[in-house]
């Protein structure tokens, strides 16, 4: 088990991992969390209390809000193996430090509560109160 935090206005690498399942908790804070799995795409809306999936083989990355660090609790299974296991991919925002300039927010997706101009730090994950895919 570990505990993350993303900065405040911080944007996540985009990953997928090639053999644990991830379980998130979020335990304080606000932002969201796109993930891809074959042609299925979504955004999920992060905040305390909500707990996620990440299924081997799902692309995804997160963001905190730019007001408030987002502080999340996770879980591998089996344990994580090696620093080989999370694969970079190509992610819906651009992965930057806090105050960047940001990119434009994924197609038809709307960013309520967040600032256009993210940053980014080490990669983290999440789903929204179930599985993707289900």
């Amino acid at each position: 088990m570990a505990r993350f935090r993303l900065t405040a206005g911080a944007v996540s690498r985009a990953v997928r991992h090639r053999t644990v399942d991830e379980l998130w908790y979020v335990v304080d804070g606000r932002g969201e969390m796109w993930r891809q799995q074959g042609a299925r795409s979504e955004v999920v809306a992060l905040e305390a209390g909500v707990a996620v999936s990440i299924p081997v083989g799902t692309d995804f990355q997160f963001r905190a809000d730019v007001q408030q660090d987002l502080v999340i609790v996770g879980v591998t299974m089996p344990p994580w193996p090696d620093a080989d296991e999370a694969m970079l991919v190509e992610g819906c925002w651009p992965e930057r430090q806090a105050q960047a300039p940001s990119g434009p927010p994924c197609a038809g997706q709307s960013q309520p509560g967040l600032h256009p101009e993210t940053g980014s730090d080490p990669p983290l994950t999440a789903v929204n109160n179930g599985v993707l895919g289900t």
